[in-house]
């Protein structure tokens, strides 16, 4: 299970795996004691769901679409009416809403891109700008986030990069070689 940060304070976003349907999207409403709460399906295909993040201005949910068809990409959807409208916006995964809310991040082939976002009067999203380039994110993770300034970004990588071939110099290495023979004798 993947939780994405309640950012209209009220419902926890998260996806479940199910056997019929890959995984999808729910929402878990708070403030209510924990035995009243119900998760409410949001996003249930036949594709599978995952990443929720919830825009800053509480509109839009963009989330990461997989089909066994084709690579994954990233969706919107109008919240909290998801079933009104979808609009895929890039290939890519595990999205993050700029802290403007006027780009979303994403990655792709170990490389982090922003596409802006217009969501008024008409959707409309722009041209992916690659941002960082040769850092492998944790895989099975969402261990990356944006800095409040839009700026900086923390990112967990793994160790799966090919270590740096290592060169030794030696020096003087005739003299060596005579020295260690000399002293066999």
């Amino acid at each position: 299970m993947h939780a994405g940060r309640p950012a209209d304070g009220k419902t926890l976003f998260y996806m479940e795996v199910d056997s019929k349907s890959s995984s999808d999207i729910y929402g878990l409403p708070s403030g209510e004691p924990v035995a009243g709460r119900k998760p409410v399906p949001l996003v249930m295909t036949a594709a599978s769901e995952r990443w929720p993040m919830l825009s800053t201005d509480q509109r839009w949910l963009a989330y990461e679409s997989t089909t066994e068809r084709g690579p994954s990409e990233i969706i919107l959807r109008p919240y909290p009416n998801v079933n009104s409208a979808i609009h895929p916006v890039t290939i890519g995964a595990k999205p993050r809403w700029a802290p403007d809310g006027r780009a979303i991040y994403y990655w792709r082939d170990s490389r982090m891109f922003r596409v802006s976002v217009t969501k008024s009067p008409h959707f409309k999203s722009g041209n992916p700008e690659e941002i960082i380039t040769g850092v492998l994110p944790i895989t099975n993770g969402d261990l990356y986030d944006i800095a409040p300034d839009g700026k900086r970004f923390v990112v967990a990588k793994t160790d799966e990069a090919p270590l740096l071939p290592q060169y030794r110099l030696v020096v003087n290495s005739i003299e060596e070689v005579k020295a260690r023979a000399g002293q066999r004798r």
